[in-house]
């Protein structure tokens, strides 16, 4: 796996989280008492375990399905817990329920962007793990049917209305903002012109707990169905997710921000 060469590239990005996960359809008779065996497969590398709510089932839907950002669920929702699995040093987290698995690198202040590629790769091996088991454990293939890859970017800021100077989206506006927020998504389409994902944005101003540091937030989120069976189909389009999201940053962010981040490409 190998980076493509035409990519953007930044030295010093703004990123503060990189998250890479797969839906797929819930395991038949898993059971909490499944959860410890689970663990067992990436206990070395993720020592601590959490619990966390369980998130709700996301699909991307094209021609007449219900609206992005709409979920309609029947029946009732995941009973099972989320469980995190959390490094030593905190800087990466695998999340596990009956119908997901997701990867998080984090930047915790004490190391530097690991690069898309060995994220993918570690959550290559993570996914191959979790499949293994649930074949050879539960005689069940698990069917992907949805991906989603986010970029979380913190852009430090001295105050909100510097977001002319980061951003290409918004003009200078002549009067101070407080605070700003605004979610739009976009279409992604295959070379013969058929709908495969969609690209979310978010921004959202935001400010520390102490009330003393300002950022912009732009979270970029793509999100779809395989066309290709199994592990490689995800990759696949994580990959394309991860290209989509890449230039569409580059694109909605400035010169003047590209130098800031020493953009090398």
């Amino acid at each position: 796996m190998s980076r493509p060469a035409d990519l953007p590239d930044y030295h010093e990005p703004p990123l503060n989280e990189l998250v890479l996960g797969v839906q797929f359809d819930p395991i038949p008779g898993y059971s909490t008492v499944d959860a410890g065996a689970i663990w067992s497969l990436f206990r070395s590398e993720f020592p601590v375990v959490q619990e966390q709510p369980p998130l709700a089932p996301q699909f991307e839907t094209f021609g007449g399905g219900p609206s992005p950002g709409v979920h309609i669920q029947f029946g009732p929702m995941i009973g099972h817990m989320r469980l995190w699995f959390v490094t030593e040093q905190g800087d990466h987290l695998l999340q596990f329920q009956p119908d997901r698995l997701l990867l998080n690198w984090r930047q915790n202040g004490e190391g530097t962007y690991p690069r898309y590629e060995q994220i993918a790769k570690a959550f290559q091996e993570s996914l191959s793990k979790l499949c293994n088991h649930v074949q050879a454990e539960m005689g069940y293939e698990l069917d992907i049917n949805q991906i989603e890859i986010t970029y979380i970017n913190i852009i430090p800021v001295e105050d909100t209305s510097e977001q002319s100077k980061w951003l290409t989206i918004f003009p200078a506006f002549g009067f101070p903002i407080e605070a700003m927020s605004a979610n739009f998504s976009e279409i992604s389409q295959s070379e013969d012109g058929k709908s495969i994902g969609r690209l979310h944005h978010e921004l959202r101003s935001a400010v520390s707990i102490d009330g003393r540091n300002k950022a912009l937030q732009l979270n970029l989120t793509y999100r779809g169905k395989p066309t290709l069976p199994g592990i490689d189909g995800a990759l696949e389009l994580l990959g394309k997710g991860r290209l989509a999201i890449v230039k569409r940053f580059t694109e909605l962010t400035t010169n003047e921000a590209h130098n800031a981040w020493k953009r090398t490409k």
